[in-house]
């Protein structure tokens, strides 16, 4: 700060001095305003980051990642059993399988067995046209059967297909589990509950962090409030400069006998000391709250800085996470194998349904067939009692009954296996309904994971960021506002320079007409705050009107006409 020298100074000169100081204080306090708005703004992006820390450590979609986690060591520790289920629903998988190829089977070779009792008969009864027709259509028929039966066949290969990939699947899994059960979805348990404390202790560093912000935001607030006093001040030597002004307007009035102008000034300049007095006075103590209100803002700004080291959170979370990812890698072959045997399990069951819907109109089919044999065997043997030569021709028609029951008997059986696998198809699906896919659920929790993680691991550095930067406008700002707190001695030194200026002058004459009846009423004008209408109410002569004072309870911060900075 520039030393300000008053010996031998004028009015003028302590004038231009005290303009100085104004403009001084007018331009520091406004940067003081400046740097605690932009700290404010730090605080409030503070707040802004550390907010969204929880929400990044959720998943969206299963919500806490911890459970998440816990849900697939669940299903990873429970696989023994569930494999036990699974092959229990599906033991009568084989065996129905089994059933429909003998079925099938038996069916062809029924088939095969018509066609050539019809081919027999076609050639017995050569002249019996009706009966050659009859056999015909038989042929016909069994050839329409023959070619669904081959559909049928195939379907039944693809469940046989099926069930083996299913029992390859489950044979890989029995071992993936015989190697790394029941350990690891332990350590993925564990994994878990470190999960949430990690999570646990990021939230709350980020609230803690957070509730620092909130009360710095607030102690910044209260501070840039009071920087007011810089602007206070200011307008308060700007009067004094501009009564000083005054005065000398009226000492430089030629028409004025040098007794008055000197009374005048010795009533006048008392009064501004007054007034540098009193400015002074609010100036030291209001600076002086200020600074220390920055000062304490210190220690909560050392704490948002250092939460991080103080065990308020994870150091990072990059170690967490590798020990979580090793725990993943290592069941990632299980997951794989789980998959694997869910989707086999999952397209056995879609082949049964398929299957079965098939096996409904085919075994329609075949007892339709049956009917319509047993009635073409009937008709043979009508019609071949009008030949002559018939015994050939009954036997062949006794031979094609019999068989006609034997597709009934193979009919009955397919439907029996056909319930069988109806039954285990709708167990399967319902014991599907609520079980997740791991590999698929880790994939999608390692990823929120990560980026919680580094969202949380950001959110803090910011905050520490942030916190440095406002300790540093802090150190910054309380240095300046201590130099500026000594303007208070210098204006309290240029009121007694002025108050001496005045001592032992003469007394006022009285009189209407004098300077200081049209002097002091415009100095009253000057004013827009209440300490200095108080002070100038001591200063008033008898019969002067007295200047309002605003009532008690309003405070200066309310009388400012100017607006602060």
């Amino acid at each position: 700060m520039t030393t300000v020298t008053l010996e031998a100074c004028t009015t003028a000169d302590h004038a231009r001095t005290l303009a100085g100081l104004a403009a001084g204080l007018d331009h520091s306090f406004v940067q003081a305003g400046i740097a605690l708005g932009d700290g404010i703004a730090v605080t409030d992006r503070i707040v802004t980051a550390l907010a969204g820390v929880e929400a990044a450590l959720d998943d969206g979609v299963a919500g806490n990642p911890g459970d998440g986690l816990v849900t697939v060591a669940a299903r990873l520790a429970g696989l023994p059993d569930e494999q036990a289920i699974r092959r229990a629903t599906f033991g009568g998988a084989a065996p129905a399988a089994k059933l429909l190829v003998d079925h099938v089977a038996e069916i062809h070779q029924t088939l095969r067995l018509l066609g050539i009792y019809a081919m027999n008969v076609k050639v017995i009864a050569m002249g019996a046209p009706d009966l050659v027709g009859i056999m015909d259509e038989m042929t016909a028929r069994m050839e329409v059967g023959e070619t669904d039966i081959g559909l049928f066949r195939a379907e039944i290969e693809l469940l046989v297909t099926s069930l083996g990939r299913i029992n390859a699947a489950e044979q890989a899994l029995t071992a993936e589990c015989a190697r790394i059960l029941p350990a690891a979805p332990i350590r993925l348990g564990d994994q878990a509950t470190a999960l949430r404390g990690y999570r646990q202790g990021a939230v709350d560093m980020a609230r803690r962090s957070g509730e620092l912000a909130g009360t710095i935001r607030t102690q910044v607030g209260a501070a840039l409030g009071a920087l007011q006093i810089g602007d206070s001040t200011r307008q308060r030597l700007e009067h004094v400069v501009t009564a000083l002004a005054m005065l000398d307007q009226v000492t430089a009035d030629t028409t004025i006998d040098p007794d008055t102008i000197r009374s005048t000034e010795c009533h006048v300049l008392p009064l501004l000391t007054g007034q540098l007095h009193a400015a002074a006075d609010d100036f030291d103590r209001e600076a002086t709250s200020v600074v220390a209100a920055l000062v304490a803002i210190v220690p909560q700004a050392d704490a948002l800085r250092d939460i991080r080291g103080d065990g308020g959170s994870p150091d990072g979370g990059d170690g967490f996470l590798h020990d979580l990812e090793a725990s993943v890698a290592e069941i990632e072959a299980l997951t794989r194998r789980l998959r694997s045997a869910d989707a086999e399990t999952e397209a056995a069951v879609t082949t049964i349904v398929r299957l079965v819907d098939a096996m409904v109109s085919r075994t329609a089919m075949v007892r339709r067939l049956q009917r319509h044999v047993q009635q073409l065997a009937f008709n043979i043997d009508l019609k071949s009692r009008r030949l002559a030569s018939n015994g050939g021709i009954i036997v062949a028609a006794d031979h094609i009954r019999r068989v006609a029951n034997q597709l009934d008997n193979a009919a009955i059986g397919i439907t029996a296996a056909i319930d069988t696998l109806e039954t285990i198809a709708r167990t399967v699906r319902a014991a599907n309904t609520a079980t997740v896919d791991p590999g698929t659920m880790l994939t999608s929790l390692m990823n929120a994971i990560r980026e919680g993680a580094v969202q949380s691991d950001r959110a803090a550095e910011a905050a520490g960021d942030a916190a440095g930067r406002m300790l540093r406008m802090l150190a910054t700002t309380s240095a300046g506002l201590r130099d500026k707190i000594r303007v208070g001695a210098t204006i309290r030194a240029i009121g007694d320079r002025l108050a001496a200026s005045a001592a032992d002058g003469p007394s006022l004459p009285p009189g209407d007409h004098s300077p200081i009846h049209t002097l002091m009423p415009a100095i009253a004008r000057l004013y827009t705050m209440a300490a200095e209408r108080e002070v100038h109410q001591r200063y008033l002569l008898p019969g002067m009107a007295p200047v309002h004072v605003e009532p008690a309870g309003m405070d200066d911060d309310d009388l400012l006409d100017d607006g602060l900075f």
